[in-house]
């Protein structure tokens, strides 16, 4: 079970773009607003920076139960909401 409180293979379908923005928000205590400026390019704005990227991959494991450490990745995986989720839906 991961903390979605679903079987990995189900986990991974219901992270959803609206509970990762809650991630950035609570977890990394982005704003609102610097959250919306940075939406275009996440990287290029600051809001992942290797830490970020850090808790960002461990957070992102417990939700869907797979290690993405074991995929191979990219920057441009993490510039925008939507090619974070492609992320997770091709690791599984």
């Amino acid at each position: 079970m991961t903390e979605l409180g679903m079987e990995s293979t189900d986990a991974s379908s219901l992270l959803s773009a609206q509970i990762l923005r809650r991630w950035f928000l609570d977890d990394l205590g982005v704003t609102e607003s610097e959250f919306d400026e940075a939406s275009g390019d996440l990287v290029r704005w600051g809001v992942i920076d290797s830490l970020a990227l850090v808790e960002l991959l461990e957070w992102l494991s417990v939700q869907i139960g797979k290690d993405l450490y074991a995929i191979e990745l990219s920057v441009e995986n993490f510039r925008t909401i939507d090619t974070i989720l492609a992320l997770v839906a091709q690791s599984g």
